[in-house]
């Protein structure tokens, strides 16, 4: 039994909490089959407030997934599958940057804090998993670098300037969560510098409309800062053949398909992996060794190195293709990062990556707070 949850979640009517989860997956084989994975990865857990006030149900992230997980997990153990269970929390990027400042932490230590709370909380519930993993391995660094360093050799990623969001007063680029404003799409208020939470679409800081300094709400100026970018347009063609071998017959939920074909009717447009951060994988290239990854690049690579540091056979999951059928449950606003970016370069990367096979994506829950307890 597990400490400080279990009270206060005892006493509400839902079990209240706030996460950000990157996504839910499970990676199964076929019935009979001698392989069934789950996974479940999600960024350390940020409070607004102090615990326990702070819990709060966040129906964009998961929690109907994570029920599946469950009962899929259980449902391949009594059918004698081989299953394995992982869980992981996602401690790179802005969000784990800004908590640390509020705090007076380092990175590292919110990250070694709020994963503590992570595993209490499930023990609590009694989510048995078979290992609960993190980001900040160096499995991580190793499997990322090597990903990135493949699409450098083929041809895949490219060099540009861009004007980027500059805090004078705090003397730093705004990436990411370190600047919000509102959504030049939407007209969300809360938009985050990389996306908006409202409508799902993928923003560049400098479209923001009325950005403001995360820190200390002064407004930033645009400066230029060169930077890597994922060439997808290159990318597209294989990422159409794979869909169309992929997608008819299988499990993809409507939303999941509709937000992918429109993305590509659309036309792809190359997307920028790399930040003006300290926290972070580094950037393994002459000339930016002062830059990590976007967390959104290496973040959907931590279902791989989760499973390296449990074992040292994880390419039998992970670049197994024929034998293994990867099923991924998420917030629909995840659904860009692992049906696009994660295939596209695992596609480029030419390693026989296991991609998802069945993409399930849920929708939000509007209006949360009018029937949910606060406290």
């Amino acid at each position: 039994m597990c400490s400080s949850p279990a009270p206060f979640l005892m006493s509400t009517m839902f079990p209240i909490l706030e996460t950000s989860l990157v996504a839910c997956s499970v990676l199964m084989s076929l019935p009979g089959g001698a392989n069934c994975c789950r996974e479940d990865l999600r960024e350390p857990w940020v409070p607004r407030n102090r615990m326990p006030q702070g819990w709060r149900l966040r129906g964009s992230r998961g929690h109907g997934e994570r029920l599946i997980l469950i009962f899929s997990s259980r449902y391949s153990r009594l059918r004698q599958w081989n299953t394995l269970y992982l869980c992981g929390t996602d401690e790179y990027g802005t969000a784990t940057e800004t908590k640390a400042m509020e705090e007076g932490l380092t990175p590292q230590e919110i990250c070694d804090k709020y994963h503590v709370i992570h595993a209490d909380i499930y023990r609590w519930f009694n989510i048995s998993f078979d290992i609960f993993g993190r980001t900040t391995t160096s499995q991580q660094t190793e499997i990322t670098q090597d990903i990135f360093q493949r699409l450098w050799n083929r041809g895949f990623v490219l060099q540009d300037t861009v004007e980027q969001l500059r805090c004078e007063r705090c003397a730093r680029f705004l990436a990411d969560r370190f600047v919000e404003g509102v959504c030049p799409f939407c007209g969300y208020e809360e938009a985050r510098g990389d996306q908006c939470d409202k409508c799902g679409k993928l923003i560049n800081a400098v479209e923001l409309k009325k950005p403001q300094c995360k820190v200390c709400r002064s407004c930033p100026v645009v400066r230029s800062s060169r930077h890597l970018f994922l060439d997808l347009p290159k990318l597209e063609d294989r990422l159409e053949e794979w869909l169309g071998k992929t997608v008819p017959g299988s499990d993809w939920t409507p939303n999941a398909r509709f937000i992918i074909r429109s993305w590509l009717r659309d036309g792809l447009k190359p997307r920028c992996i790399t930040r003006d951060l300290k926290w972070g994988t580094p950037v393994p290239l002459e000339g930016f060794e002062d830059k990590v990854f976007y967390v959104w690049f290496d973040a959907t690579f931590g279902y791989i190195s989760i499973t390296a540091n449990y074992t040292d056979q994880w390419e039998k999951w992970w670049k197994n293709p024929e034998q293994v059928n990867l099923y991924q449950f998420m917030a629909k606003d995840n659904v860009p990062f692992h049906g696009l970016v994660f295939p596209c370069s695992a596609l480029g990367a030419e390693d026989n990556y296991t991609l998802v096979s069945h993409l399930i994506a849920t929708g939000t829950l509007e209006d949360w707070t009018r029937n949910i307890p606060r406290e």
